[in-house]
């Protein structure tokens, strides 16, 4: 599950070229400073919780929005002969204080586009499949808080 977690991490934190535009600071997340150079930028997700990821619970007093992540299960598989499957339900829980609905919806458009049907690169396995089940949304009121909860179905294969 350990390896599992760090391809999780890092697709998360994964960086993307993109041709420079002349910016000096590092405002949108750009490494590199000058004009046309190529820049390395986090994905959409990671920058719309602003790097705000946490394995099980986030840290006391977090700002929003920010996501945790966890696995349910995890469970072991026999298909067609003596190959192993591992199938590991991971779910991801974004949370926003927004009181509208917008912020934690952009966030979730950005989490569907970062893992519905990735390859996440698992060590020592061979990816299948990765599989969204559901997504909740739900407002807590009294907390001022919404938490979306998106479960999906992670399917690996041990390398032998």
């Amino acid at each position: 599950m350990h390896a599992a977690k760090v391809a999780i991490v890092n697709k998360v934190n994964e960086l993307t070229d993109v041709e420079g535009f002349g910016f000096e600071d590092d405002s949108m997340g750009f490494s590199g400073d000058s004009f046309g150079e190529e820049r390395k930028v986090h994905n959409d997700f990671y920058n719309s919780i602003e790097g705000r990821f946490y394995f099980v619970e986030a840290l006391q007093e977090v700002a929003a929005p920010y996501c945790v992540y966890h696995f349910i299960n995890e469970a072991y598989e026999f298909m067609f002969g003596p190959e192993e499957f591992e199938r590991i339900l991971v779910q991801f829980n974004i949370y926003s204080d927004n009181y509208s609905s917008v912020e934690y919806s952009t966030i979730l458009g950005y989490l569907k586009s970062l893992f519905d049907w990735t390859t996440l690169a698992v060590d020592q396995y061979t990816h299948l499949k990765m599989e969204r089940n559901f997504v909740i949304p739900q407002r807590f009121d009294e907390d001022k808080l919404w938490q979306c909860a998106v479960q999906y179905t992670l399917l690996i294969q041990k390398n032998t």
